[in-house]
């Protein structure tokens, strides 16, 4: 049988798309890269800016990138909070800049320092919420194998109108030497021998008994 050449295949076309697809599915935490891409990443670090400065800076890069996917990472902008109106008030404004864009905003903060009517602002105006907690290093604890929980406080509920729903809210993360990995949240079984002794007991007085007074 002949091989069938690259423009005869039309059937499977739509699976052949998904499998050459590698966007934002793997990542090599071991991978290096080269000066020449870090230099494509534009930075942005000023003491004194003001939350004008940082959106005049989102929207140029934006305009400039029509045509791309751009991924925008604000390490806790507005911080520490003096004024909640404009802290808020930048957020609305940065969410306006991109909602319509090709663009993917990650922005990063303590929770522990934020007030309650700050946090239910932003987890109302952002489509996904994270929280991540760290777990302490402990050999002797059960959870020794991983680094910390990953806490899915929102997901966005795209072309639906009810929240979606997970079986599990709280999920493990470890950072191997090349991947990162996540799993779902649950106690490992009690293996120990003082059960499997009173497990062993206990059937063994269940068999042994021969009737049952009423």
């Amino acid at each position: 049988m002949q091989p069938h050449a690259e423009d005869n295949l039309k059937i499977a076309w739509r699976y052949k798309r998904k499998i050459q697809s590698r966007f934002s599915h793997s990542y090599d935490l071991s991978q290096q890269r080269s000066l020449e891409e870090l230099k494509n990443c534009r930075l942005f670090s000023k003491s004194d800016a003001t939350y004008k400065d940082i959106l005049q800076y989102v929207k140029t890069v934006v305009k400039e990138n029509e045509d791309n996917v751009v991924r925008v990472v604000l390490d806790r902008p507005m911080y520490p909070i003096e004024d909640e109106a404009k802290f808020l008030r930048f957020h609305y404004n940065l969410r306006k800049i991109t909602a319509q864009k090709n663009v993917v905003t990650l922005c990063i903060y303590p929770t522990q320092t934020l007030s309650d009517s700050v946090t239910f602002s932003l987890d109302q105006l952002y489509n996904y919420v994270l929280g991540v907690e760290a777990l302490p290093r402990d050999k002797k604890s059960v959870f020794k194998d991983y680094h910390g929980i990953l806490h899915i406080v929102k997901l966005d509920n795209m072309s639906s109108f009810t929240m979606p729903l997970h079986d599990v809210t709280d999920r493990f993360f470890k950072v191997q030497r090349k991947k990162f990995i996540i799993e779902k949240m649950h106690l490992p079984p009690d293996l120990s021998e003082t059960v499997s002794r009173s497990t062993n007991a206990s059937s063994t007085n269940c068999a042994s008994s021969k009737g049952i007074d009423f």
